[in-house]
């Protein structure tokens, strides 16, 4: 209660104008944290190994670099993690002030069942979100709290 009261006092240190004026360079630091929380988190699921696991099929294509998709030419690999065949996906995961930054073909693996040359390849959701690594989203929301709270100040 103390901390609400001492609060409450400090209401005349605070310029909401000042905060409009800031507002922008708040939401991009802001971004900045969630998008790289989020691609932290994304990556951590890759390596965890996302479900389904490969099939017996892909592993044999896996041993020999073949690849269902066009234009695709990866070196042979006893990777069995589905995602990280190449690791140019894995390696492209940023956070960055604009949102994620990813490969095309990323979404597509999280959102969906695509066709590939050989078959169907089934939806992977891999790309997190922000809440759901709990400790990031306390130092996020604290971040953004003492932004807001500098950018209000006189």
């Amino acid at each position: 209660m103390r901390e609400y009261v001492s609060k409450i006092k400090d209401l005349h240190k605070i310029d909401i104008e000042k905060l409009a004026k800031n507002l922008n360079a708040v939401i991009k630091d802001s971004n900045l944290d969630i998008s790289t929380s989020i691609a932290k988190n994304s990556k951590k699921n890759i390596l965890d190994g996302v479900p389904p696991a490969l099939r017996p099929s892909t592993l044999r294509q896996r041993r020999v670099g073949a690849s269902s998709f066009p234009g695709h030419k990866p070196s042979a690999t006893t990777e069995t993690r589905p995602l990280l065949y190449s690791k140019r996906l894995f390696d492209s995961i940023k956070g960055v002030e604009e949102g994620l930054e990813i490969m095309e073909y990323g979404p597509m693996h999280n959102d969906g069942p695509q066709t590939g040359t050989k078959g169907t390849i089934p939806q992977r959701k891999f790309i997190a979100e922000v809440q759901d690594n709990k400790e990031d989203l306390e130092k996020i929301e604290s971040a953004l709290v003492k932004r807001m709270e500098k950018a209000m100040r006189k």
